[in-house]
């Protein structure tokens, strides 16, 4: 059973990293737009600690975001060495088509699961 599991993970990562490359996006971008799209502007900080990366990994994926006008990094007021980001327009629409990616991919999952009752439907992706 944990071969069938581990190898539905596989697929389901290369579902992700396939339809978020069609977006010219990587996993970790995907991950970031998704978290800010579900929990508002974040300081990086806080999206470090939410995805479980390393800070490095998350600002070179805010930095590509900021780059491809996803994405948009403030200053605080508080603190000028904490940076926060939130999601542009453009951003949340990007948002809003990795929602889609993810609900087709949990549709596929579901139908997996139901076909072979050993596998648990409660496996999380993303």
């Amino acid at each position: 059973m944990q071969d069938q599991v581990e190898h539905i993970r596989r697929i389901e990562r290369q579902y992700l990293r396939d339809h978020l490359g069609a977006l010219h996006l990587q996993m970790v971008d995907g991950m970031v737009i998704h978290l800010l799209f579900r929990r508002g502007p974040l300081r990086q900080e806080d999206i470090v600690q939410w995805i479980v990366m390393d800070k490095g990994s998350v600002a070179r994926s805010l930095a590509r975001l900021e780059d491809m006008g996803l994405v948009v990094r403030t200053v605080s007021d508080q603190c000028r060495r904490e940076k926060q980001a939130a999601l542009t327009p453009a951003g949340e629409q990007t948002a809003s088509q990795i929602r889609q990616i993810l609900h087709n991919s949990c549709r596929t999952r579901s139908r997996i699961a139901h076909q072979d009752t050993l596998i648990p439907r409660t496996l999380i992706f993303f």
